[in-house]
């Protein structure tokens, strides 16, 4: 496993920074709000409990909110990767999590990996699907004043269906040569990707 499972961005550092500030007691309770959460799709919090929380932990509303996206990111990273436990452990400190912390969230994470990986695995990114794909090429000819030719373009036509309201839009994309070379570098590159993980 490399030593990049977690990206460290200002905003994960700062996270980690509260998880360590919280009583072990109080972070393991919220830790398991937030899987079961993620277990259910649910909101671990409502807003009066938000509010709550607040005032028991001694943080802004900012400072809950990064402290629920951190530990969001770092448990769909660890499923994402299927990091073992002591991975899982040996990353954490490497952010500077609080050896306590990392006890509580591995043993969390143990205890739960199994269930969290199966349920994100069912979870769509986007209810928006492509439903269809038409192009054609288009080509504008020459003025009598110009010599050249035309430059050729493609015109990509996709048609995206809303799976939650059932409603279809067609996105209209129009390419140049290079354009259009270049976008097929990218979904060729997201092949590769999507093939590694077969």
């Amino acid at each position: 496993m490399s030593s990049e499972m977690f990206t460290t961005s200002p905003s994960v550092i700062k996270g980690i920074g509260i998880i360590n500030e919280l009583e072990t007691a109080k972070f393991s309770l919220f830790l398991g709000r937030v899987v079961k959460s993620l277990r259910t799709k649910d909101k671990p919090f409502s807003n009066t409990e938000e509010a709550k929380l607040q005032t028991s932990l001694c943080l802004t509303a900012e400072d809950v909110t990064l402290l629920l996206d951190s530990i969001n990111y770092i448990l769909k990273q660890a499923a994402y990767h299927l990091a073992r436990p002591s991975i899982l452990s040996q990353q954490l400190m490497l952010m500077k999590m609080s050896e306590e912390k990392v006890k509580v969230l591995v043993e969390t994470w143990t205890n739960n990996a199994k269930g969290i990986v199966k349920d994100l695995a069912q979870l769509k990114i986007t209810p928006l699907q492509m439903d269809d794909v038409s192009w054609r090429l288009h080509l504008s000819m020459a003025q009598a004043t110009k010599a050249k030719m035309g430059k050729p373009t493609a015109l990509f036509d996709f048609t995206i269906r809303d799976d939650a309201t059932g409603s279809k839009e067609n996105v209209l994309f129009e390419f140049s040569h290079q354009e259009l070379y270049d976008f097929y570098d990218k979904l060729d590159d997201i092949q590769e990707q999507l093939d590694s993980l077969r």
